[in-house]
């Protein structure tokens, strides 16, 4: 009997007009162009304008995959965005993009586990795709991380630019083992190493100017002297879990699988630091030619850098191939973490 697998369909990406290169910033805050190149494998970051909002760059990442598709908006039954910068608390930014579209049937929603959201994604499509309920979804990392980033804190606000990539999947029947096909994927968190990495904004009770009516109600935080907002990280820890954490759940969902790390063609890895990227690639006896990378031109856009990643080589290297072994890995505060096993 034939089985329900999972292929990607088409991919598209949207990254804003606006280039903010390492010598720009050297003209705001103290840094280089070299200091933050050797250190993270960035060279410039794309920055939305004020114009522009997370749902925005979403819908424009989102059609490029319909064109590659040659779909239209009510070919698929869902949509899936995953952002930790939405435009507005509700609704959800999936039901916006679902509105920019005219798309009139399915559902949309939300996802945040912030760089680990597009993996995440895929593991709940897949089960809905297999169960043969749904034929296409998509989904949608899309950030403007420049709107919650301390651009006095040299170093958070180098690391991070927006954009938005996308990927519509697809359920379709098949007798071959060879075809194209979702593995795999795992999943995992870790909550002991939430301090490590995290985003607040302890200003918000001076932003609302009508807290003052229920003052007697609670006790309001003074916050006029706490400069603790924006992206707080430990670097050390960071680095240390990524590194460990992305390679522990590459060889897990391999051993599961009865691969070989000689069965991948291509490792693709979430695009927080190119030291953190090539370290696993060499703990993993990947050479540097097989990691599919687009950090240098993009900085870390959190969750949309896989499908930003992804659709870059879709569209420019020829040498990615159906059948090809895509093994992926992310890491993410909270901290999250997960891989994915995609036959191409």
């Amino acid at each position: 009997m034939s089985k329900i697998k999972v292929r990607v369909v088409g991919t598209g990406s949207y990254l804003p007009p606006g280039v903010v290169t390492n010598d720009d910033l050297s003209t705001i805050i103290d840094t280089n162009h070299e200091w933050i190149k050797t250190r993270t494998g960035i060279s410039q970051r794309h920055i939305a304008s004020a114009k522009e909002t997370t749902s925005g760059l979403a819908t424009n990442a989102l059609r490029h995959a319909l064109d590659m598709a040659n779909l239209s908006p009510n070919d698929l039954d869902a949509i899936i965005v995953t952002t930790t910068t939405p435009d507005l608390i509700f609704p959800s930014t999936a039901v916006q993009v679902q509105h920019n579209l005219g798309m009139n049937r399915g559902f949309a929603f939300d996802i945040n586990t912030v760089c680990s959201g597009f993996i995440y994604a895929i593991y709940a499509i897949e089960k809905m795709l297999r169960s043969g309920d749904l034929t296409r979804v998509a989904v949608v990392g899309s950030e403007i991380m420049s709107r919650i980033l301390n651009w006095d804190d040299r170093t958070t606000c180098v690391l991070f630019g927006d954009g938005a990539g996308a990927a519509i999947l697809e359920g379709y029947k098949s007798d071959f083992s060879n075809d194209s096909d979702v593995l795999d994927v795992m999943l995992m968190s870790d909550p002991s190493l939430q301090q490590a990495l995290f985003a607040v904004d302890e200003h918000y009770l001076n932003k609302n100017r009508t807290l003052g009516k229920i003052a007697k109600f609670i006790q309001p935080i003074d916050v006029s002297q706490n400069d603790n907002f924006g992206v707080c990280m430990n670097g050390a820890a960071v680095y240390k879990n990524a590194v460990a954490g992305m390679t522990d759940m590459c060889l897990k969902i391999l051993a599961r699988n009865k691969m070989q790390l000689e069965d991948v063609d291509w490792l693709l890895l979430h695009q927080a630091n190119q030291r953190i990227t090539h370290a696993i690639a060499e703990r993993l006896k990947i050479p540097q030619d097989r990691i599919i990378e687009s950090i240098e031109e993009c900085a870390n856009t959190s969750v949309a850098t896989i499908p930003i990643s992804l659709d870059k080589y879709v569209r420019h290297n020829p040498e990615l191939k159906r059948g090809d072994i895509i093994l992926m890995a992310t890491a993410g505060a909270g901290m999250t973490f997960s891989s994915c096993i995609l036959r191409w």
